[in-house]
C-alpha cells in the first residue's frame, strides 16, 4: 500500500504516516495533526473523529461527509474549505475564519463556535442546536430557517443579518 505523510505546516517535520491510497475515507480517528499542512486535501468521507487540527493549514481542503464529531479545528486555516453534509457535532472551531466555508444546511449541534468568523455566510438551514457561539461574528448572515434552540450567543454579533423563520 502507498504510504502518505502528513507534514507540519512550517516546519515540515513529518506528524503522521498513514498506510492508504488516499485520505478520502481514511480513518484519522484521534489522529495528533496539530499544525498539519493539510491544504487542498481530499478527505471527504473521512472518518477524523476526536482529530486535533488546531492551527492546521486546511486551505482549500474537501471535508464533505467527513466525520468531525469531537475534533478540535481551533485556530486552523479553512480559507476555501468545504463541508457538505459534513457531521461537525460537538467539534470545535474556535477563533478561525470559516466564512464561505459553511454550505447551507451544515449541522453544528452542540459545536464550540466561540470567537468564529461567519460573517457574510449562507447558513440557511443550519442546524445549531446546543452549540456555543460566544462572542461569535455572524454579521449579515442568511440564518433563514435555522436551528438555534439551546444556542449560547453571549456577546455574538448578529448585525443585519436575515433571521427569517429561525427557531429558537
Amino acid at each position: 500500500r502507498p504510504l502518505i505523510v502528513i507534514h507540519h505546516r512550517e516546519t515540515g517535520e513529518p506528524l503522521l504516516e498513514v498506510q492508504v491510497a488516499a485520505l478520502a475515507g481514511a480513518d484519522l480517528e484521534g489522529a495528533m495533526l496539530l499544525c498539519a499542512n493539510l491544504r487542498g486535501a481530499d478527505l471527504r468521507g473521512a472518518h477524523l473523529r476526536v482529530v486535533d487540527l488546531c492551527q492546521a493549514d486546511l486551505r482549500g481542503a474537501v471535508f464533505d461527509g467527513a466525520d468531525l464529531r469531537d475534533a478540535d479545528v481551533t485556530l486552523a486555516n479553512l480559507v476555501g474549505a468545504s463541508f457538505r453534509d459534513a457531521d461537525l457535532t460537538d467539534a470545535r472551531f474556535q477563533g478561525i475564519n470559516m466564512g464561505a466555508a459553511v454550505p447551507a444546511g451544515t449541522d453544528f449541534s452542540g459545536a464550540e463556535l466561540t470567537r468564529t468568523y461567519l460573517n457574510f455566510s449562507n447558513l440557511t438551514g443550519c442546524k445549531f442546536g446546543d452549540a456555543v457561539m460566544r462572542g461569535a461574528d455572524l454579521t449579515r448572515c442568511d440564518l433563514t430557517g435555522a436551528l438555534m434552540r439551546g444556542i449560547d450567543l453571549t456577546g455574538a454579533n448578529l448585525s443585519n443579518s436575515n433571521l427569517a423563520d429561525v427557531d429558537l
